[in-house]
């Protein structure tokens, strides 16, 4: 069960004292949630009726409860005070299409079986006219509705930012040379998170286990920077750290303006304390810039 622990375990880094959520509240989302396929929701019931009266009851009651418990699972999380995203819906949306998918064949079946009539004969061609018209359903919903580009629009900008970071292994890999992380522990956290003032380097957070794995660096050595910069909090920023910023995954500005330039420039981090923020790479057309964190100085 530990996969349980993961969304309160992010809750706890993300956006700790989150409030509960009463269960009612949570279930107007996940009904506005569907709301938009309300027409494949139906299709999806029919479907799961004609299971049960076609006694492919095992299947129904799987499908019904996997839907089911997903759905009472994220009332639950809501309830504890856990942050929901919308991904963990996924889980529920993949036998809801199983279902409407055997209920749009099954309606199918039956307009047509009524049209055409029962009898040995009709009932083949039933049965081939049906199947034609879930194809040309089948093959309209791929035209219409299905993403044509070379990769789905989610995953454009990592794949942007992995290309952007290729050339920077060989750099990452020198910085990190001999690197050891210290791993904190944090209330509500089941696994060891890397403590922010002793990490070398800042890295964009899809990749901070690839970039450990391609440099051999210990995980704990890798700050992750959405974590660490995300309300505009430096305090963690002391000479001698890097912050790699690809903006493909990281956006542009907001709290990465400090590391988006190709020169120097002194960052506050705390009342007092200031930090000399240089380039060590920088592509301003790309969106990837390698900054080092130099001399510390009072304001």
């Amino acid at each position: 069960m530990y996969w349980l622990s993961v969304p309160g375990g992010y809750t706890a880094l993300v956006a700790p004292g989150l409030p509960s959520v009463p269960p009612w509240t949570t279930i107007r989302s996940e009904l506005a949630y569907y709301r938009p396929a309300a027409a494949l929701v139906c299709l999806a019931i029919a479907g799961l009726v004609w299971m049960f009266l076609s006694k492919r009851r095992a299947i129904a009651l799987a499908l019904a409860s996997l839907t089911g418990g997903v759905l009472l699972t994220l009332i639950y999380l809501a309830w504890r005070g856990v942050l929901l995203n919308p991904r963990y819906y996924e889980e529920a949306d993949a036998p809801i299409l199983l279902m409407a998918a055997v209920g749009t064949s099954a309606l199918t079946t039956w307009l047509f079986g009524r049209a055409i009539g029962h009898r040995p004969t009709s009932d083949r061609w039933a049965t081939l006219v049906a199947g034609a018209v879930a194809a040309v359903l089948a093959l309209g919903v791929v035209a219409v509705d299905v993403p044509h580009d070379a990769l789905p629009p989610g995953l454009a900008g990592p794949a942007a930012g992995y290309s952007a970071l290729q050339p920077q292994i060989p750099a990452l890999e020198t910085i990190l040379a001999g690197a050891s992380g210290v791993a904190t522990d944090v209330a509500g956290v089941s696994y060891p998170v890397a403590d922010l003032h002793s990490c070398r380097v800042f890295v964009p957070r899809p990749f901070v286990p690839l970039i450990s794995v391609e440099t051999g660096a210990p995980i704990d050595a890798l700050g992750d920077s959405f974590l660490a910069f995300r309300t505009g909090d430096y305090s963690a920023l002391s000479p001698g750290q890097y912050v790699l910023h690809i903006a493909a995954v990281d956006g542009r500005g907001g709290v990465y303006a400090p590391f988006e330039h190709s020169g120097q420039t002194v960052l506050t981090v705390s009342p007092g304390r200031a930090v000399l923020v240089s380039a060590v790479y920088a592509d301003d057309q790309q969106g990837v810039w390698l900054m080092r964190i130099e001399s510390e100085s009072g304001v």
